[in-house]
C-alpha cells in the first residue's frame, strides 16, 4: 500500500538554480533555528552570539576587542562559587540564593558592556554606526532568533513533500546539543523542548498533505500511477484504488473534510498551482466546522495525531517517528500538575535530571515558578482582604507572629497557651521563642499594655512579665486583647502578611520537584512555620508521607466505617480495591512437587561477595554494547536513584 504525499513532478533540483534549497542549507537553518529559537536556553545562547557579533562589528572600525561579558560573568560566577559557594542549608529568608548571586553578576557584566559602547562611541564618531550604542544587545538577540526561525520556515518550504524533514531533524538534533535539557539520561529521555517543536513542524506538513490528497486523491490518481510506474514503484489500477481507499478513511475521521474537499477540487484545478498551506485551508473552509479538522491545521499536536494514526504505516518514515514524539510528549504534559507551565515543568524537569548526572546530587534546589507563588498568596491573604471590616491583631497572634515564647518556667503553658496555633504563623510556645521579658517590651512598645500604663512609653518602663500573662490569660480566655489604637489604625496589615507569604512560598517552592502542586506546597509551607522544618524537609514529608486532610477548623477529618469505628487515613489502595483488581487473574496454578517459582532461594541470589575481583570484566548488555560489570553496577544504582525521584516528584 502506498500514500503519495506530493503532486508529481520533475524535481525541480535537478534543473539550474531550479529555487530550492539544499539539504546542506537546511538542515543548517535548522542547527540554527533549534539553537536560537526553540530550545530551553535559547534566549542566553541568542544574546551570547549577539554580543559575538557586536564585538566583531566595533573591533573591525574602531580595532579595539572589547571582553565578552557573558564569558566574563560566567568565569567570575563560577570563581566564587569554588572560594565562597552559598550555602543551601542555611535557611534565612534574606540570604540570598546561588541563582540571585549568578543574575547579579551578570547583569553587573551587561552593564558594564553598555557603558564601554557609549564610551567607544564618543571617542570614535566616525564608528557610531558599527559600535551601535543606542540599540540594545538583547534587541539584537531577538532579532538574530526571529530570522533563524525566518530562514528555516523559508528553506525548508522551499521543496516540497517530507523528505526535506531528514535535514531539519538531523539540523535540530545538531542545535539541540547547545540546549541543557538534551542529555542521553536524562529522565523521560532526551529534552522535550527540541522533540515538541521538531514533530510539531513535521506534523502539522503531513496533516496539511494528507488533507490535501485526501481531497484529490480520486482525480490525481492517473498522474500519481503514471509518476509511480516510471520511478519504478508498484503502480495500476490496484494501488490506485488502495489509494482511493486510503483517502476514504481519511474522510471518514474528518466528518465532511473529503466532501468539502471535492467542493473546492474545481477552485483549486483552476487557479493551478497552488501553495499548500493555501489549498489546505481552501478545504478546510469547506468542512465541516465541527470535526477535529480545525485544530489540528492550527497545529493542535493533538488533534493532528489522531487524525493521522489510522493511516501511520502509509506515513513516511520522518511523521511515523514525529507521531511517537507525540506520544512522549504526551506523557510528559500528563505528568504535569495542572497549576503548573509546561515551561515550568520541563525546566524543573530537567533539573532533576541534572542533579541525577552528578556524582553528588546534595540539596535539590529548581526553579520557581512566579506564577504558582502568586496563585498560592492570593489562595491564603487575597489582596482585596484589606477592604474588610477593620480589626487588630489580638496579643496571642502578635506574639505567635513575633516569633513565639519561650516558656522557661511553665507559666505560659499553665495558660493553656501549650495548645495555641495559628496556620502559617506558628505556635505561641516554641523552643527558640522570645524570653518573657523581651516579649513583654515588645507587646508594651506595640500598645498592648496602654489599657494598665496609658501609653507605650509608660508601659515600657513600669511593666512585668507578669503584666503580660495576665493580659495573655485574658486574651485566651476569649477577652481578645487589643492595642490602644484607633479603629481606624485597625486594618490589618494585608501588604506585609502577602509578603511574608510570598517569601515563605519562595523557600518551599526551591526545594519543590516538577510534580508538586499548589496544595502540597501549602501544606509545606504549614509544616516550615507550625515545626520549624527546613523546607527541603517539609517538602519530603509531604511527599513521602499521606497527610491526613484536615476540617476548616483545623481538626482532622474523621472517616467512620460500617461499625461506627474511625477508619485511618493510611496511603495506597484499600483492601477492597487490591481484592477487586486481583479477582480477574483467579487462582494461580501451582504444579505437584515444584517449587513455589514465587519463593526466593537465597543460593540463587547474587550479592557483593560473587562478583567481588569481577569489576573490570567486560560483557555484552541488551542492546549489544560492551561494558565493565563496574559501569553496570553504577548504572543500575543510578536508575534506582531516578525511580526514586521520579516516584517522590510524582512525574
Amino acid at each position: 500500500m502506498s500514500f503519495f504525499f506530493e503532486k508529481p513532478r520533475l524535481p525541480r533540483g535537478l534543473t539550474f538554480a531550479g529555487g530550492e534549497a539544499t539539504m546542506a542549507e537546511i538542515a543548517s537553518a535548522a542547527v540554527e533555528s533549534q539553537r536560537y529559537a526553540n530550545s530551553i536556553n535559547s534566549g542566553e545562547q541568542a544574546l551570547v552570539e549577539a554580543y559575538d557579533r557586536r564585538i566583531e562589528a566595533v573591533r573591525k572600525a574602531t580595532g579595539v576587542t572589547l571582553e565578552h561579558p557573558e564569558r566574563r560573568a560566567d568565569a567570575e560566577w563560577k570563581r566564587l562559587e569554588t572560594e565562597r559557594p552559598v550555602n543551601a542549608l542555611n535557611f534565612d529568608p534574606g540570604q540570598k540564593t546561588a541563582s540571585d548571586r549568578r543574575q547579579a553578576i551578570f547583569q553587573r557584566e551587561r552593564n558594564a558592556f553598555t557603558r564601554r559602547l557609549a564610551e567607544l562611541a564618543q571617542q570614535y564618531p566616525a564608528a557610531r554606526d558599527a559600535i551601535q550604542p543606542q540599540t540594545s544587545i538583547e534587541a539584537d538577540a531577538a532579532s538574530l532568533a526571529v530570522e533563524a526561525e525566518r530562514r528555516s520556515a523559508t528553506l525548508a518550504d522551499s521543496r516540497d513533500g517530507l523528505a526535506k524533514w531528514s535535514a531539519v531533524i538531523a539540523g535540530a538534533g545538531a542545535g539541540s546539543l547547545y540546549d541543557p535539557t538534551f542529555v542521553p539520561s536524562m529522565l523521560l529521555g532526551g529534552g522535550a523542548g527540541a522533540g515538541r517543536t521538531v514533530a510539531a513542524r513535521i506534523l502539522s506538513v503531513a496533516t496539511r498533505e494528507a488533507l490535501i490528497n485526501g481531497g484529490v486523491e480520486a482525480a490525481l490518481q492517473p498522474a500519481v500511477q503514471n509518476w509511480r510506474g516510471k520511478i519504478g514503484l508498484p503502480s495500476g489500477f490496484d494501488e490506485g484504488a488502495r489509494n482511493v481507499a486510503m483517502a476514504a478513511a481519511v474522510g471518514g475521521l474528518l466528518g465532511g473534510a473529503i466532501g468539502g474537499a471535492g467542493e473546492a477540487i474545481g477552485a483549486i484545478g483552476r487557479r493551478g498551482a497552488r501553495p499548500r498551506d493555501e489549498m489546505a485551508a481552501e478545504i478546510a473552509r469547506a468542512a465541516d466546522p465541527g470535526t477535529q479538522l480545525r485544530s489540528a491545521l492550527a497545529g493542535d499536536m493533538a488533534a493532528q495525531r489522531q487524525m493521522l494514526e489510522p493511516i501511520r504505516e502509509a506515513l513516511p518514515a520522518e511523521a511515523r517517528g514525529a507521531l511517537d514524539e507525540v506520544d512522549r510528549v504526551q506523557l510528559v504534559d500528563a505528568a504535569r500538575p495542572a497549576d503548573m507551565r509546561a515551561d515550568r515543568h520541563q525546566a524543573a524537569t530537567v533539573a532533576a535530571g541534572r542533579a541525577l548526572d552528578g556524582d553528588d546530587p546534595g540539596l535539590l534546589t529548581f526553579p520557581i515558578d512566579d506564577d504558582q507563588v502568586a496563585r498560592i498568596v492570593d489562595r491564603l491573604a487575597p489582596a482585596d482582604s484589606a477592604a474588610a471590616a477593620p480589626t487588630a491583631t489580638r496579643l496571642s497572634s502578635f506574639l505567635m507572629r513575633a516569633g513565639g515564647l519561650k516558656d522557661e518556667t511553665g507559666d505560659v503553658a499553665s495558660l493553656a497557651g501549650g495548645q495555641v496555633a495559628e496556620r502559617f504563623t506558628g505556635r505561641l510556645i516554641k523552643d527558640d521563642g522570645l524570653a518573657l521579658d523581651r516579649a513583654r517590651e515588645m507587646a508594651a512598645e506595640a500598645g498592648y499594655l496602654d489599657r494598665l500604663y496609658g501609653s507605650p512609653e509608660e508601659a515600657m518602663a513600669r511593666s512585668t512579665p507578669r503584666d503580660l500573662l495576665d493580659l495573655l490569660d485574658e486574651d485566651l480566655r476569649g477577652g481578645e486583647i487589643l492595642p490602644g489604637l484607633d479603629a481606624a489604625a485597625r486594618a490589618p496589615d494585608i501588604d506585609a502578611e502577602r509578603g511574608h507569604l510570598d517569601g515563605l512560598a519562595r523557600e518551599v517552592a526551591r526545594y519543590s520537584g516538577p510534580g508538586i502542586s499548589d496544595d502540597l506546597i501549602v501544606k509545606a509551607m504549614r509544616a516550615v512555620q507550625d515545626e520549624g522544618l527546613h523546607p527541603a524537609d517539609a517538602v519530603e514529608r509531604m511527599l513521602t508521607y499521606e497527610v491526613a486532610e484536615t476540617a476548616e477548623d483545623g481538626t482532622a477529618r474523621v472517616v467512620v466505617g460500617d461499625d461506627g469505628e474511625p477508619i485511618p487515613n493510611l496511603p495506597g489502595w484499600s483492601d477492597e480495591e487490591i481484592a477487586a483488581a486481583m479477582a480477574p487473574r483467579g487462582p494461580e496454578p501451582r504444579a505437584d512437587g515444584l517449587d513455589d517459582p514465587a519463593t526466593t532461594v537465597d543460593e540463587d541470589l547474587i550479592g557483593d561477595r560473587d562478583i567481588a575481583g569481577l569489576e573490570d570484566y567486560p560483557f555484552i548488555d541488551d542492546e549489544g554494547n560492551v561494558m565493565l560489570m563496574r559501569d553496570w553496577l553504577t548504572a543500575i544504582a543510578d536508575d534506582e536513584n531516578a525511580a526514586r525521584v521520579i516516584e517522590a516528584c510524582r512525574i
